[in-house]
């Protein structure tokens, strides 16, 4: 009897362990905006999507913008089951991190939580994506540049918005996770929170720093007249008047607004109602991953975040030898081996600057003098994209990486000449012309140019501008049309775009100081043309 129980227990025990290292069953969400992935059950995902589609078009509504049929590019989530595993996925062992975005040429995607809070005070999924989506939209649809905080306490505002059912909202709910900074012993002034960053802050003022943000967003929305006060403000400070003029004409004595808020985190906040729903009658398809498909998905996820590169890569290898006709297996495999070529010499566990890095150097850039480790990455790499390729020949971004070695090939080679790079831009071309929503094949075209040291001609600069305009939320494409505006003394409209980066909450790069740069020398030179100032010859930025 003992040896039959002890049997049974290990059956069990061996049952968890299996359990514990499968993958998770994923579902796939398609709507007009959005590409969702969850390993909860389809009807929660279809209440899911539903809802964040609904936000979407809040934001529209409150912006004016037109409603919007999907002919754009989509933002992929991932729903995971709990903040346990989004701290898994960075590396870290803290489990508060209920949700996060990032924002990439290769394709912008949100990673949020399913589970229940089992407070109010604690931050949700929903709210968290939410947050971010208003960055994400932001960025997306609009072209003005807003301060930090407004940009903060904006996505704060909108973030607690609840749907029922039907799509009837209620928006500017109260944000209890900021009740402990906003109510405890801690402060921030008003000019801390109108004329500074982030940057340097403690974790408890930077909460702070959001939720007084948020407090400002939502007494400007409760009160019509402070709702005046604040479009005058933001129209000011997007036409290049300095902040602190402009927050002073509009909302007068900076002291009295300081009073005045206050006063306001101690009253009792009102919040808008719809009576009317908000529908959502757009493209709603809802699948079981199976096989390689379900797989993927975890192991995609692990590699954007660099969670296990060695790990991830012998994954990735069962899979490719389970289903070697599988293009998207072998293309994974491929960026995983371009991460860990990347990783090489990067520090140990710096995942804020690894993700800063992540952004800055793409999956196909050349690394400096690379290591012979690197170039048994590389080799690796190129092995697996032949191997994507051969399973599908129209795999739009398995042949960009393939001419990607092409041209690390040619510029080891020393080999600048047209007539060698002409047949791998036509390449990128035709690749462009297979998937026309894609910016990276405009974006390596263009790139191709500067590569060979050559000025780029109208056809490029065509393409940077439109891989712009299908990812303007990507500070690299942003930044290389801002730089070829800037090299054809396009400057005020460099200027326009680069604002928006400069003002990141999230930190810009280096934006703001190229900012200044180029205001400056576009003052030297009005200066110069209408005869005012000091007459001198305008200096390149």
């Amino acid at each position: 009897m003992f040896a039959r129980c002890l049997r049974i227990a290990v059956t069990l025990a061996l049952a968890g362990l299996a359990a514990a290292g499968a993958r998770a069953d994923w579902h796939r969400a398609d709507t007009d905006h959005f590409v969702i992935f969850s390993d909860g059950s389809a009807r929660e995902l279809e209440r899911f999507a539903q809802d964040t589609e609904r936000f979407d078009a809040l934001l529209r509504q409150f912006f004016r913008l037109p409603a919007s049929a999907g002919g754009e590019n989509r933002l992929t989530i991932y729903a995971v089951r709990s903040t346990d595993e989004i701290a898994r996925l960075m590396g870290r062992g803290e489990t508060s991190i209920a949700g996060f975005y990032r924002s990439r040429g290769e394709g912008s995607f949100a990673v949020t939580n399913r589970e229940r809070t089992n407070t109010k005070f604690a931050l949700s999924g929903q709210t968290t994506l939410f947050h971010e989506y208003a960055h994400h939209f932001m960025f997306r649809h609009l072209t003005a540049a807003y301060p930090a905080w407004y940009v903060e306490g904006f996505a704060e505002y909108f973030s607690t918005v609840e749907f029922d059912k039907q799509g009837r909202w209620d928006l500017g709910k109260p944000a209890y996770h900021r009740a402990r900074s906003l109510l405890g012993n801690h402060r921030l002034d008003l000019d801390q929170l109108l004329f500074g960053t982030t940057e340097g802050m403690t974790r408890i003022e930077v909460d702070l720093y959001y939720g007084r943000a948020w407090m400002l967003v939502h007494m400007a929305m409760s009160d019509p007249e402070k709702g005046r006060q604040l479009q005058g403000y933001l129209r000011d400070f997007a036409n290049g008047v300095e902040p602190r003029v402009a927050a002073e004409r509009n909302f007068g004595s900076l002291d009295d607004l300081e009073e005045t808020l206050e006063n306001y985190v101690n009253e009792s906040l009102r919040f808008r109602s719809s009576s009317t729903p908000l529908p959502y009658e757009g493209r709603l398809d809802i699948r079981t991953l199976s096989g390689p498909e379900g797989d993927l998905v975890d192991l995609r996820l692990e590699r954007l975040m660099e969670t296990d590169l060695e790990r991830t890569r012998e994954e990735l290898l069962e899979l490719a030898a389970e289903s070697p006709a599988h293009a998207g297996v072998w293309y994974e495999l491929a960026l995983t081996e371009l991460a860990l070529s990347r990783s090489v010499d990067a520090a140990d566990g710096d995942k804020e600057g690894g993700d800063e890095r992540r952004e800055s150097e793409e999956v196909g850039d050349d690394p400096d003098a690379p290591s012979p480790q690197q170039l048994v990455h590389e080799a690796a790499a190129r092995q697996a994209i032949e191997k994507a390729l051969a399973a599908d020949p129209q795999h739009v971004r398995a042949r960009v990486e393939q001419v990607r070695f092409q041209m690390r090939d040619l510029t080891r080679a020393d080999d600048l000449t047209t007539r060698s790079w002409s047949p791998l831009r036509q390449a990128l071309l035709e690749a462009h012309r297979t998937d026309p929503r894609d910016p990276q094949p405009l974006f390596v075209f263009y790139d191709s140019f500067r590569q060979t040291g050559l000025a780029a001609p109208d056809i490029a600069r065509t393409a940077i501008g439109q891989a712009f305009t299908l990812a303007p939320e990507s500070s690299r494409l942003r930044m290389a049309y801002v730089n070829d505006l800037v090299a054809h003394d396009e400057i005020p409209r460099a200027i326009a775009l680069l604002k928006a980066l400069a003002y990141n909450p999230h930190g810009g790069g280096g934006a703001l100081e190229f900012l200044e740069e180029l205001e400056d020398h576009l003052a030297e030179r009005t200066s110069a043309e209408t005869g005012t100032g000091q007459q001198t010859e305008p200096t390149a930025p």
